[in-house]
C-alpha cells in the first residue's frame, strides 16, 4: 500500500499530496534559481506523475519508476 491509504486513516484527502509535492517542486525550483536544471524538472515532473498515479492507484502493488 502507498502512503495515500496510510494517511487516509487521518483524513488526509488523497489531493492533498499532488498540491502539496507540487508545492514542494516549484519551491525547489526558485530557491535553486539559475541552477534549476533541465534534468532536474524533468526529475521532478516524472516524480510528480508518478505520484499522480499512486493518488489514483492507491492500492497498486506495482511501483512506476518510484523507489519505496
Amino acid at each position: 500500500q502507498t502512503e495515500v491509504v496510510n494517511h487516509a486513516g487521518y483524513d488526509v484527502p488523497p489531493d492533498i499530496f499532488a498540491i502539496f509535492f507540487s508545492t514542494v517542486a516549484a519551491t525547489l525550483k526558485e530557491v535553486v534559481g539559475a541552477d534549476w536544471t533541465p534534468a532536474m524538472d524533468r526529475a521532478w515532473t516524472k516524480l510528480l506523475a508518478d505520484l499522480d498515479y499512486y493518488v489514483t492507484h492507491p492500492n497498486q502493488a506495482e511501483t512506476v519508476g518510484v523507489v519505496v
